[in-house]
């Protein structure tokens, strides 16, 4: 999770300022229709107690037809897991403009605003072998 101002003044790595028990959360695409799902399980780390095993849909995805935009429905439980902070609303659409779509790396680009500033961040995800 790179984060780079839009004046380009400012670049932040906001992966390596997320607790570990965020970092450690793994996510699976799924497509079982027109729109896929997206899950997400705690790994070994959970950040409270009540953490749950396993988030189930989190977010509902679909790519557009020339494979440039991946929109995805992020509802509550998915904040703290993609971003490392809770984005005050409790569901919302976002597009994010693929950078890199292969079987073994998903990046995207997607704006964002943290203390008064406007980002663009790239968010990379990595198949786990």
């Amino acid at each position: 999770m790179t984060a780079t101002s839009t004046d380009s003044s400012l670049t932040q790595d906001w992966y390596v300022n997320l607790p570990d028990c965020v970092r450690d959360n793994v996510f699976i695409t799924e497509a079982p229709g027109t729109v896929g799902e997206l899950h997400a399980e705690e790994n070994s780390l959970v950040c409270q107690t009540n953490d749950l095993a396993y988030h189930h849909h989190i977010a509902g995805w679909k790519l557009n037809d020339t494979h440039d935009i991946f929109s995805v429905d992020l509802f509550d439980t998915s904040h703290q897991m993609l971003y490392g902070y809770e984005l005050n609303a409790s569901y919302h659409t976002e597009n994010w403009r693929v950078d890199i779509l292969n079987d073994q790396i998903w990046q995207v680009q997607v704006r964002k605003v943290r203390d008064s500033t406007e980002y663009q961040v790239a968010l990379r995800f990595q198949r786990i072998p």
